[in-house]
């Protein structure tokens, strides 16, 4: 999945700064870059005069992905190959697994963030996630050590 800055994003817009979606565009970017609006909300990159920056904005952005609202995370499944390195690097994770005792078979499955089903992975609970609790620096792990870079956090 496909790292974009908002900068990439601001140039694609018109910068005309109309407040027709609600905002000015660097506003409207960031939504875009966070994916919690879609280029076609703006009304003035659908005018003809913007089609080609409306396609380069959309293949920048990719198809629309669902998005957990408490953590920012995205999944690509097409991509993801289920390998659990994400799980590995998850601090969330590797807490609920010490909070197993000897010979407990579930725990970490059960209660981690992050969950290999089905040869994918999914976010399981979110709430248990660092990214869910309010702190000075916001966890990327999954994200960054994810070799199929099938994560994104936003």
């Amino acid at each position: 999945m496909k790292r974009v800055s908002l900068y990439q994003i601001y140039n694609l817009l018109p910068k005309a700064d109309c407040h027709k979606c609600g905002m000015d565009c660097m506003g409207f970017a960031s939504y875009l870059v966070a994916r919690d609006l879609r280029p076609e909300d703006c009304p003035v990159i659908l005018e003809a005069d913007y089609q080609a920056a409306f396609s380069e904005l959309t293949e920048l952005l990719g198809k629309p992905r669902e998005k957990d609202p408490l953590t920012g995370f995205i999944l690509e499944p097409e991509t993801c190959n289920g390998c659990g390195i994400c799980i590995i690097a998850c601090e969330a994770c590797r807490a609920e697994e010490t909070k197993m005792t000897p010979g407990q078979v579930i725990g970490i499955l059960d209660m981690a963030p992050l969950q290999v089903m089905d040869g994918r992975v999914r976010l399981a609970h979110p709430d248990k996630c660092s990214r869910a609790v309010d702190s000075a620096t916001l966890c990327r792990a999954c994200e960054e050590r994810c070799p199929s870079n099938s994560i994104l956090l936003v």
